[in-house]
């Protein structure tokens, strides 16, 4: 565990699997009501999120780690980056440097607006019913998009 964290007690004592850790990440979370909005709608997707960014594996192999020991530079990463979530309030895509909208990743840190809309499933059906054909389009606004 990192020498500087802020976390009430060393969770690397009683803490081993990743699924340890999660349960930890999730209970610490709630209990310091961080607020979920810049991309994540609940606790489980962000201790997920830094959880691969501890571990290095993507979305999909996540479960793999659940029941193994995570290795120390794991463990010390995985805390590092909870730590700066808890009382920093960091978001959690800047941490991982990485934001997901509608299936798409973009590259963020705190120098661009998180991308995130609770209307992007209605993007692709309602915005071509707006739009004029697009040989006539001469000028588009990029507004807010990092």
């Amino acid at each position: 565990m990192s020498a500087r964290s802020r976390l009430p007690s060393s969770p690397s004592a009683r803490l081993v699997t990743g699924g340890d850790y999660l349960r930890f990440a999730n209970q610490l979370l709630a209990s310091t009501q961080v607020a979920h909005g810049q991309g994540f709608s609940n606790a489980q997707e962000e201790t997920l999120t830094l959880l691969g960014a501890a571990t290095g594996l993507p979305w999909e192999k996540l479960p793999t780690c659940f029941q193994r020991p995570l290795s120390e530079k794991e463990k010390n990463r995985f805390v590092e980056l909870l730590d700066c979530r808890v009382f920093d309030r960091t978001p959690t895509a800047y941490l991982v440097g990485e934001a997901w909208l509608g299936g798409l990743s973009f590259s963020v840190d705190p120098r661009v607006i998180i991308p995130r809309s609770y209307f992007v499933e209605l993007i692709p059906e309602v915005i071509p019913h707006w739009l004029p054909p697009s040989d006539s389009i001469k000028r588009i606004a990029d507004v807010c998009t990092g």
